[in-house]
């Protein structure tokens, strides 16, 4: 759902799940819509992304999880625009070249992401310990004095294992073994690079990451 009305502020996304929460005044209906969506996706497994930006327009998209096996298949796969995207995401951007880190930072800030920096892998980790809520994507160069992009990834992973990785290097993925990039939360980006391409691959783990959230758990055990 797209509308181009006045749009939402952080603090009021923060509340429109809440049954007893509106924005109409008394007497005018109570904000039970939204919370009873939330619910029946909940139950079928699915989920919400809401983008809003105050006085441009809301997009609400939900999705649900994929067929069950020997159940009616779709012949096609949906496809969600970039626009449902969620920017409203925290960002950690770890990279020793500093140029590099204060551009992505102010093209990611403009496109409504927060963001946060730091020069090598030590800082980054100390950084992340002080977050809170923790960033949900990790950008970071492979090659750094202190610690290896691989290395820090690592260690945030014990903390945070759904963390979205996007590694940015000059050097081949090949550097990148132990990881599978074809794995819905990690990507890997060649520098040099548009910043265009940046956000479309944070967009595309983005995408990714929700449908994994929305596929229905393990089929249940039969009872003895």
């Amino acid at each position: 759902m797209v509308d181009t009305g006045i749009g939402m502020e952080e603090e009021t996304i923060d509340l429109i799940f809440d049954p007893y929460y509106s924005t109409k005044s008394n007497g005018t209906g109570r904000g039970l819509g939204l919370s009873s969506v939330y619910a029946i996706m909940q139950r079928h497994k699915g989920g919400i992304l809401i983008n809003s930006q105050k006085d441009v327009g809301t997009t609400i998209s939900i999705a649900f999880p994929k067929q069950q096996d020997g159940s009616k298949q779709l012949n096609h796969t949906p496809v969600f625009p970039d626009s449902i995207i969620s920017t409203r995401q925290k960002v950690l951007i770890v990279e020793d070249e500093k140029m590099i880190r204060a551009l992505i930072k102010r093209v990611l800030e403009e496109e409504g992401y927060e963001v946060e920096l730091a020069k090598d892998g030590l800082e980054g980790v100390a950084l992340f310990n002080l977050m809170n809520p923790k960033p949900s994507i990790l950008i970071t160069d492979v090659v750094m004095p202190e610690m290896r992009g691989s290395e820090l990834v690592r260690q945030l992973r014990q903390q945070t294992p759904e963390l979205m990785v996007l590694f940015v290097s000059g050097y081949p993925a090949m550097e990148l073994g132990e990881f599978d990039l074809d794995a819905q939360n990690t990507s890997f980006l060649a520098k040099p690079f548009k910043m265009s391409e940046l956000i479309k691959r944070l967009k595309q783990l983005q995408l990714s990451q929700f449908a994994k959230d929305a596929e229905p758990d393990s089929a249940p055990k039969p009872s003895e």
